[in-house]
């Protein structure tokens, strides 16, 4: 149980997330909805998320990880040394990759071992 919790915690964040989006008036949250939707087709996308669920053994390193460069990249945006990005790109590519990734990670917990 304890290995499923990291990834169980993500994906009902993830649904709060897109549930509490849906729901509201605020143009951030739908138009970080928007995107994230957009990115899902984006194989680079899904290949990082599933890399980092597949490849990396403890994924609460990966969760601290994500979210360390998240805050970082929207910090560096905050102080204009992204100019192209927007906060609502960031945090819609932080959600895809970490569904994703923990999706994968979920698979890979389940898989029997051979040998």
């Amino acid at each position: 149980m304890k290995k499923y919790f990291p990834n169980m915690a993500v994906l009902l964040c993830i649904l709060l997330f897109i549930g509490l989006g849906q729901n509201s008036q605020s143009d951030f949250m739908h138009q970080t909805i928007r995107i994230a939707n957009e990115l899902i087709s984006e194989l680079i996308m899904v290949f990082i998320g599933i890399t980092v669920g597949l490849f990396i053994k403890n994924f609460l390193h990966a969760m601290v990880g994500a979210v360390v460069i998240t805050i970082g990249t929207l910090l560096l945006i905050r102080f204009n040394v992204f100019q192209n990005f927007s906060n609502e790109f960031v945090i819609a590519e932080f959600l895809v990759i970490m569904g994703f990734a923990s999706i994968s990670n979920l698979h890979h917990i389940q898989r029997p071992k051979l040998g």
